[in-house]
């Protein structure tokens, strides 16, 4: 029986919507249980320090630069039995941990669970936020052994390995990977998603919009140059791949085979949407795996990515198509 909540928060200099973001764990409806706050964070500032400390949260300063390393830390301070988390800019909604835990309690043995999202605006806060406090769970439970590459295809397309917020895992495992974790800075939802559904491994996917995603300009990136976005998203493409297999080997007789190889031909369908100089490598490896957009589905990610390879939209429609991924998250 699921006893405690642990979540785990982080935030890298930003300091505008943190006490959002853990006010609207400090809110909660009926959870059932005891949340523990966990903070990583790597600033110091009297008034959120004072109101992490009167609201009896873990709050841990660390220099430690990297996006992996700060979860990394809250894994390892978290005493509860199943760990949320949670960016800065983002907040929970009131009954989050109330359907998350029933979900860990009515299905043994899961290791990581993802949830939907619900759009909000920059100026949205804890207590004006229109939350969507769906009572009934909807949810389905998947044993990776058991899945065929059409299914996890389906799954992938869903967006399960998409943003650290919608993440919910089991903490004696996530304490297990903690150094993975550690080591990795970038893709960090696909590193959870990759983890956590790993050979013999139950997990399952939840359609309620539990996670409320802030959207603001720092985080959707969209700009009007589109040579600035190409760079941008190029190096973080590019880091996320050598990520993604460094992750991998690390963990090769846990990782299973079939999501791991579709989200690396993904990113190395990216790699030729923002890297001309290296169409012709991406190209040949991904003619080699095509085979798996038959195997896996995902027919829009296939087809735009294969058009954008081609290069054959004008710039002003490329502008389009590239705030298109964006915010996907292709």
């Amino acid at each position: 029986m699921i006893e405690k909540v642990s979540v785990v928060i982080t935030a890298h200099n930003r300091k505008k919507y943190l006490l959002e973001a853990v006010n609207s764990v400090l809110h909660q409806v009926n959870p059932g249980v005891e949340i523990e706050i966990v903070v990583v964070k790597n600033f110091v500032d009297d008034k959120i320090d004072s109101f992490l400390m009167n609201s009896g949260a873990v709050n841990i300063y660390t220099f430690e630069e990297s996006f992996g390393s700060k979860l990394s830390l809250g894994i390892n301070a978290s005493s509860g039995n199943i760990i949320c988390f949670l960016d800065d800019d983002d907040m929970f909604n009131p009954v989050k941990i109330a359907l998350i835990r029933k979900i860990f309690d009515e299905n043994k043995g899961l290791l990581f669970v993802h949830n939907d999202i619900q759009i909000i605006s920059e100026e949205t806060t804890w207590n004006t936020a229109r939350a969507n406090n769906e009572e009934a769970i909807k949810f389905k439970v998947y044993s990776s052994e058991k899945l065929s590459g059409r299914e996890w295809g389906k799954i992938l397309s869903s967006r399960a390995d998409w943003y650290v917020s919608c993440a919910s895992m089991d903490a004696p495992f996530a304490k297990s990977i903690s150094q993975i974790v550690y080591q990795s800075n970038r893709s960090l939802d696909k590193i959870l998603f990759l983890l956590g559904t790993g050979k013999e491994a139950s997990f399952g996917l939840c359609k309620n919009r539990l996670t409320m995603y802030r959207k603001h300009e720092s985080i959707t990136g969209l700009k009007t140059d589109v040579t600035d976005f190409r760079n941008r998203r190029l190096k973080f493409t590019k880091e996320s791949i050598e990520n993604l297999r460094r992750t991998f080997k690390s963990y090769i007789k846990g990782v299973n085979n079939l999501p791991y190889n579709y989200m690396l031909l993904k990113m190395e369908g990216n790699l030729a949407i923002y890297d001309k100089y290296r169409r012709g490598k991406t190209f040949r490896i991904m003619t080699s795996e095509l085979k798996h957009f038959i195997r896996y589905g995902g027919e829009e990610y296939a087809l735009l990515s294969m058009l954008l390879f081609l290069n054959i939209f004008s710039n002003r429609l490329s502008i389009r198509v590239f705030r298109y991924i964006q915010i996907r998250d292709i």
